[in-house]
């Protein structure tokens, strides 16, 4: 099974637990409470104003990724834009360059469990759209391959 073909065939990672035996896994119980209190504060009293360093600029070719690419894919390369140029840093720019990621990580946030985050983020980078590095010990760093990015990656 090719990786798109995993990204893309979400059903079975997104729905609830049909019967009672099966377990709930942390993104299962996550996801639930997300759906439950944070989307219904949100509808209730909106977005939340953001403190004064914390502002996302989202490039505006952001757009094209979600209208053309499965929503995995959107996800993890929204949480590296918001881990890298979310946050001052020594990079470029003065924002970072490099996040470190698990595949845990998109668990515990809600948006997707470990084999699809793992799917997704091969893709994302293979579409060219991320950048790899070795991090410490035997994780991963990534970072948005922007078009004039000149990233040394070892």
């Amino acid at each position: 099974m090719s990786y798109l073909s995993s990204v893309r065939n979400l059903s079975d990672c997104v729905q609830p637990p049909t019967s009672p035996r099966s377990h709930a896994t942390a993104y299962r119980r996550k996801r639930a409470l997300l759906k439950t209190v944070d989307a219904a504060t949100l509808r209730r009293t909106g977005l939340p104003h953001p403190p004064k360093d914390r502002f996302l600029m989202i490039p505006p070719a952001f757009g094209i990724i979600l209208a053309c690419e499965p929503l995995p894919v959107s996800q993890v390369i929204f949480e590296v834009l918001a881990h890298t140029i979310g946050y001052i840093g020594d990079g470029a720019h003065g924002r970072r360059d490099w996040v470190q990621l698990s595949y845990r990580h998109f668990e515990r946030k809600g948006l997707m469990g470990r084999d699809t985050a793992r799917a997704a983020l091969t893709y994302a980078v293979q579409a060219g759209y991320l950048v790899t590095r070795p991090g410490h010990r035997r994780s991963t760093e990534y970072a948005v391959r922007w078009c004039d990015g000149d990233f040394v990656t070892p």
